[in-house]
Order: structure tokens, then sequence, then C-alpha cells
């Protein structure tokens, strides 16, 4: 994702969040304001507490981004984010109505994710809209535009490729059918996951390491709140901690030279050795397994970057593209901060994850999506998308093999094996390469081709 002042465009710096820029000279010094890595911890004196508190701060960072002299929307999936936020918004609009909007898929999809994700979010989105009652629900199915014109879209919009190239597509759509609506502001929950609706860690999951410590109880207590027989207990806890690290060796051992990105990037090999990328992605403190730090502050503060995200730019780009503002209540400071300062006993309880949001929402949200433990899936019928534009992006492949610079940075023929294995028949598998490696190479070759 990059340090925040990288752009793709050489001597062309962006000031990240959190900085301000002073000009003086011929020179230019940014600095760093807000840390939230400093933030110190906060004790309450009761769980209510906990969740009276968070309800105020979560109400504010809603309510202060209603403020609109056109109309509020937002965008609604079947989650817990973006459903807090329109539960909120839509108390506070009452008895008005708060226009969402929600992708779905034109294909079924339950073959094309697992046990724990769902790709059509309709209804848990039905579920808020009777819950809630002054929700008006528009659904895009987005048949009209196809993957690559919601990547040239995207392209045209921000001038340097995206992460989620899968997306641009119903983004698009939906950006366009909300200001055809009349909406000047836009809410989202894109970053709740490190924020209000944070898992919390299972810190006795190592039993060893709780022994060690004396905390054995709590993994007693944990494990009859999840109802673990005494076997599955010493599995989970005693011989689960001793068997990963040694399964992980042997299949790092298995994958000497192949980069661990290989499983899910465009990018050509040697591209990828000339440009050093492994110690590049080391010095940036990028870990490409994704693997989850042991520390739960270390943890969210990847998942959040305060000083390194470009989210918020990027959809006020977006925004901005479409006459509206797109205003993302989870990333409020004072929220973010109080969120952060919590004990991680408040969000991983009693073998519950996100148990703060889940207690909070109470009333507040259908117990179907606050007690959901499955997650969505966004564009889970990618790959039949692309399958329909097949001619479209073969001709999209077709020009990038003639430009020297595209065959240069890209698998090529990487690219076109996913292609050829979705036309074959659409998988699970193939649908997660469709969305990581053919649309993302495709969303950087076309960017190339403008400098071929």
């Amino acid at each position: 994702p990059g340090d925040g002042v990288q752009t793709a465009y050489r001597d062309i710096l962006q000031l990240p969040p959190a900085h301000t820029l002073t000009v003086q000279n011929q020179r230019a010094t940014p600095e760093r304001y807000w840390r939230l890595e400093d933030t110190p911890p906060l004790t309450l004196g009761s769980d209510q507490e906990y969740v009276e508190t968070f309800l105020h701060h979560n109400r504010r960072a809603v309510g202060d981004r209603l403020r609109s002299h056109r109309s509020v929307g937002a965008t609604l999936s079947g989650g817990l984010d973006s459903g807090s936020v329109c539960a909120l918004a839509a108390a506070a609009l009452r008895p008005q109505s708060l226009p969402v909007y929600t992708h779905v898929p034109l294909q079924p999809t339950d073959h094309l994710t697992s046990a724990r994700r769902f790709g059509d979010e309709s209804p848990y989105v039905e579920a808020n809209r009777a819950f809630i009652g002054n929700l008006t629900v528009h659904y895009l199915k987005s048949a009209h535009l196809s993957p690559l014109a919601g990547i040239e879209t995207n392209l045209g919009v921000h001038d340097q490729p995206g992460h989620a190239a899968g997306n641009h597509f119903w983004i698009a759509d939906l950006l366009q059918t909300a200001q055809h609506q009349g909406l000047g502001t836009l809410l989202t929950g894109q970053c709740g996951n490190g924020t209000i609706s944070w898992a919390g860690l299972a810190l006795v999951s190592n039993g060893w390491q709780a022994l060690l410590e004396g905390n054995w109880p709590r993994i007693v207590a944990e494990a009859a709140a999840q109802g673990l027989s005494p076997w599955r207990l010493v599995k989970r806890y005693l011989l689960r901690p001793i068997a990963l690290p040694i399964l992980a060796q042997g299949r790092r051992l298995h994958r000497i030279g192949i980069p661990p990105w290989a499983d899910y990037a465009a990018i050509h090999p040697d591209f990828a050795r000339s440009l050093g990328l492994g110690a590049a992605m080391k010095r940036a403190g990028h870990d490409p397994t994704f693997t989850a730090a042991a520390d739960p502050k270390a943890q969210r503060l990847r998942i959040i970057r305060p000083a390194s995200t470009t989210i918020g730019a990027l959809w006020l780009e977006s925004g901005a593209a479409y006459g509206m503002e797109v205003r993302d209540p989870t990333l409020d400071h004072r929220l973010v901060e109080f969120c952060l300062a919590l004990p991680n006993d408040q969000y991983f309880r009693q073998g519950q994850d996100r148990s703060l949001i889940r207690r909070a929402m109470q009333g507040l949200l259908p117990d179907q999506v606050r007690l959901n433990q499955t997650k969505g899936l966004q564009a889970a019928d990618i790959g039949y998308r692309v399958v329909a534009h097949g001619a479209e992006i073969e001709a999209a492949l077709q020009r990038l093999r003639g430009s020297e610079l595209a065959r240069q940075v890209l698998d090529l023929g990487r690219m076109e094996a996913v292609l050829t294995s979705l036309q074959q028949g659409v998988t699970r598998a193939n649908s997660r390469d469709c969305g990581t490696i053919l649309l993302r190479g495709l969303m950087s070759g076309l960017f190339l081709l403008r400098f071929d």
C-alpha cells in the first residue's frame, strides 16, 4: 500500500495524513502533528460504561458527518461497520428516510465463497431495512459496466493504479447513481475493521506461554465459553502452537526461491528481482504473508496505518469526481483514539470476536446482522462478469502484449492463463486470481500504456 508519500509519478509526492506542510524559502517541510500510536490505554469502571462511551463517540462521529446542504446517503453491506453507520444515521434523521446503496451479484455465489463468507449482501440488508425502518434501499447489479470499464474510470479519476481492481465497476455505478439522485454526502464504514469492529485477538491462544505466565485459568474459561471438550482444549492450545510453526517452516522450505506474493500478484518475477522487491518490503515493514501480529495494538496499527493510509484521500477524489463528499465516520479521530485505547478483552471475550460493537448495537441492529459470524465478499461473481466481457479483456491483453514496458513489468502469460481458466469454468480459486492477478495486472498495464 505504500508509505503515503510516494505516487506513481517521479518527483510528485502526496502529503500523508496527520501531517502539515510548511513552505518557506523555496523549501517544503512536512511535519507530523498527530500520533495515534501514542494513545494511552483507557480503563473504565464497567463493561456497560465501555458500551455507553463507545456509543457516545460513535453517534457523534456519524452525526457530525450528516451536516450537508444536499441529501445524505450511505453505502450498506451485510456487515457490522456500514450497518452500524446506517443505523445511527437513520436514527438521527428519523422520520426522514436514509437512501442506502448495496451492490448485489448477477449470478449465484454460494459455490464461490467459503463457509465463513457470503457473496450476496441482500438478505442482511433486508433484515436491516425491516428492523431500522427508515432506509430506502437501492440494489445495484451494475450489469451495464464491465470490470474493464470500471478500471478505466478509476484510472481517469486517480491517475494511478489502485488496489481493489475488481470492485471499481460497482463503485463507479454506486457513485454515479448517488449523483443522479442529488446526493451531496455519502457515508461509508470502510475503515471499521481496525476501529469500531476490531475483532480482538485471542491472547491465550498459545497455551504453553499461558502456562508460564499463570494464565491457564483464562484458557479454561475461554474454552468453556466456546463449548470445547478437554481433548479439543489440549489440541487447540497446546498441540496447535507446536504444530503450526513446524508446518509453516516446512512450507517455506518447500517454496525456497518462490516469493510469497507469487500467489497473488501479476508482477513479472524478473522485474520484481530487479527492484529488490522483497528487501524493499522488509525495509517498509510490510509482511507479504499477512501474518497477524502477536500484539493487538500493533496489529490494529497495521490495519489503520494512521500516518500513511491513502484511503481518505482516495475517497475524497472519488467523491469530487461525482460532485459529492464521501465521509467515513469510522475514521473520526476521537472515535479512533477511544477504540485504540480500550483493552483487548472488550473486543474478544468469551470466545466471541467483535464483542464491543455487537454489545453496543443491541436494539439498534437486527440480531441476524449483529451476531452474524460470517463476512461478505465483495464482487463475488467477478469471474462471471469477466467471462461475459471476455472479448474486451482479450483485446486489452493484446494491447499489453504489444507494449515493451508492459511485457517488462507484468507476467502477461500468467494473466492470460487466469482468463483461460475462467473461460473453462468459474471456480472459487480462479475468481480469487481474477481479482488479484488478472484485474490488478490489467489496471497496472493500462496505466503503463500511457507512457509506452
